[in-house]
């Protein structure tokens, strides 16, 4: 995997970029900036409401840090979840993942594209990766506008039916600058935990595909997937245990 510049924290790059226009090759370091008790609010008017699903997945540490290293076009963003770490769903079916919450800090009030979806995992089993082409559920584009500036959870909902048995990773893809939001003082921020737990999250953009730990970021960035019991149809015999995706009515 391609490292980006190897920088510790406090030395990060003043301004990152100049503008997020179309980039190839290793990204420079972000400013970090801490999060020092300022309020989280949800958007959940993308047509979801998770907060009565079965289990909560991803990455489930407190906000800590603001970490400025977006840069779209195409700038995609994976964590890893697992059925096996949502302990009331022990039948075969696996987990229906319904929604994926991104946490975003917004320097100024703006709208940007971002794609979700959920993929595969491939690779060593002490350390999986995603596997971009092994779409489990159609993604889905989402326009995000909170319509202020400030600390938001954005929550956005996945097909019905989108459901894993093993390990799968949630996408996260920023695919364009956002209108009135393209700098490197105005693009919105990630909002990390305190510590990072390796092989659980990656960066794939034009250039690079990188272990998110081993960008020496603050923590890990925060996203978490909302996920029921999934109802599975029998699947053949010869490819027992693999999870068809049901599309309810």
């Amino acid at each position: 995997m391609k490292r980006r510049y190897a920088s510790v924290l406090a030395c990060g790059l003043a301004g990152v970029l100049a503008s997020t226009a179309a980039f190839a090759g290793p990204k420079p370091f972000g400013e970090v900036s801490t999060l020092s008790g300022e309020p989280m609010q949800r958007i959940n008017t993308l047509g979801v409401e998770s907060a009565n699903a079965t289990c909560t997945l991803g990455v489930l540490g407190a906000p800590a840090f603001f970490f400025n290293y977006l840069l779209p076009p195409n700038d995609a963003y994976y964590t890893k979840i697992s059925s096996a770490d949502c302990s009331a769903c022990t039948s075969p079916g696996g987990i229906e993942v319904v929604s994926a919450d991104i946490f975003l800090n917004f320097r100024v009030n703006c709208t940007i594209p971002v794609r979700v979806a959920l993929v595969g995992a491939q690779g060593d089993a002490g350390c999986r990766t995603p596997d971009p082409n092994n779409l489990l559920c159609a993604p889905i584009t989402y326009n995000l506008s909170p319509g202020a500036a400030g600390n938001f959870i954005f929550t956005m909902p996945l097909p019905a039916g989108c459901c894993v048995s093993g390990d799968a990773f949630v996408e996260i893809t920023f695919l364009a600058n956002g209108a009135g939001c393209s700098t490197s003082t105005t693009i919105p921020r990630l909002i990390t935990t305190a510590t990072c737990d390796p092989c659980t999250q990656y960066n794939i953009y034009p250039g690079g595909n990188d272990e998110w730990c081993s960008v020496l970021p603050p923590g890990n960035f925060v996203v978490t997937a909302a996920a029921n019991c999934c109802n599975i149809v029998p699947a053949l015999p010869k490819s027992w245990g693999q999870l068809r995706m049901m599309y309810r009515s």
